[in-house]
């Protein structure tokens, strides 16, 4: 395929990619690969091989995976399902975004892998949602300590709400910003490495971000809300859904 092709696909437990390969002329060539780590059948693996390598019809079939090998991709998704590579991303760009805002503060800030918050800073912390939806102000929260403070810091909200758009940030502009901010992206680089390309391209316009104290005043479900400061006997987990309107809070920068 052409140099310039760079492309990463999975559905099912099947990966579609290129990489540069030498083959054997002793050249580097852009390949396009059909790979897979799980074969439970391996006559059928095999037939879509088959296919993959079928030139077809006045060549019709290698030049489909050679200029458009998402269009050869959906065609076979209809068929195996595509549990796997509908990967969202929006949720990790607004996380990054709150990152940026705090970053361009002055805030030393990180995002957090294991925490039971998004992002902390030295003397806060903050849980992030993000949403698609175009009016609603809802959020759903996950467990009793999402909007608790468990260091005794601070605990702020931010709320995003992007939607798709042919032009706005990708997860890919946004790592750009916060490497020039000076912040270590090497972490990051290895998380996007899990994303299809075609998600990683996925713009996003960016509608608002908002940013709530979580204090006493604000609606929320922790330890202290019921009898003896702990869940109820018997109750193993708790998810709610916060409406956020008719709550006060700061606007934050978009651009």
């Amino acid at each position: 395929v052409s140099d310039d092709l760079d492309f990463k696909y999975s559905f099912e437990n099947i990966l579609i990619k290129t990489d540069k390969r030498v083959v054997e002329s002793g050249q580097v060539k852009n390949l396009i690969m059909f790979l897979s780590d799980k074969i439970w059948d391996t006559e059928e693996f095999f037939y879509i091989c088959l296919k993959f390598i079928d030139l077809g019809d006045n060549n019709y079939n290698r030049d489909l995976i050679v200029n458009n090998p998402q269009d050869w991709v959906d065609k076979w998704k209809l068929l195996f399902g595509n549990k796997s590579s509908e990967d969202t991303i929006y949720p990790f760009i607004g996380e990054l975004l709150c990152l940026r805002d705090l970053l361009r503060k002055g805030e030393k800030a990180s995002l957090t892998s294991q925490g039971s918050h998004d992002i902390e800073t030295p003397i806060a912390n903050y849980e992030v949602k993000t949403t698609t939806m175009r009016y609603d102000s809802l959020v759903e929260v996950h467990s009793k300590n999402q909007l608790a403070s468990l260091n005794g810091n601070p605990l702020y909200l931010y709320f995003v709400r992007v939607e798709e758009s042919l032009a706005g940030v990708s997860i890919k502009s946004v790592i750009y910003d916060l490497e020039n901010l000076g912040f270590d992206v090497t972490s990051l680089n290895e998380k996007m490495k899990k994303y299809n390309s075609v998600t990683l391209d996925k713009s996003y316009k960016i509608d608002e971000i908002r940013l709530y104290t979580i204090d006493d005043n604000f609606p929320k479900i922790v330890d202290s809300s019921f009898v003896g400061g702990k869940l109820p006997k018997g109750i193993r987990s708790l998810t709610y859904v916060l409406d956020l309107n008719n709550l006060d809070y700061e606007a934050i920068e978009t651009n």
